[in-house]
């Protein structure tokens, strides 16, 4: 079994039955070189550990990011009924914000050029 203790930003302490204490070179991104990268040497334990992490932290940001956008449309939609005196239907009224978000971007059918 490998106990392994990595710093980085934060201190993260892993146990493994499955790898070794080997030890590989990782590419990381960095301002400080004028190739944009950099080697780091990393126990092979903390890079499969970042690979499969990193997919779950942009899952998260992900989820996040759909929780904003569905509860800033339900706060339109309740202000709105209350300053207008209506009552839309949640689904109208996304449509209508989706409409009006995109009536910029969609163009006019063109007229056919030549015969008819």
């Amino acid at each position: 079994m490998l106990a392994c203790t990595w710093q980085d930003t934060g201190r993260v302490s892993m146990l493994s039955t499955v790898l070794s204490s080997e030890i590989v070179a990782i590419n990381r991104r960095t301002k400080k070189s004028p190739t944009g990268f950099e080697k780091v040497e990393k126990q092979k334990l903390v890079s499969c550990y970042n690979k499969k992490h990193e997919r779950s932290r942009q899952i998260r940001s992900t989820t996040i990011w759909y929780f904003l956008i569905e509860a800033a449309l339900v706060n339109g939609r309740i202000v709105y009924n209350k300053t207008n005196n209506k009552t839309v239907g949640a689904s109208e009224f996304r449509n209508a914000v989706i409409a009006g978000l995109l009536e910029h971007y969609v163009r006019e059918p063109a007229a056919k050029r030549g015969r008819k």
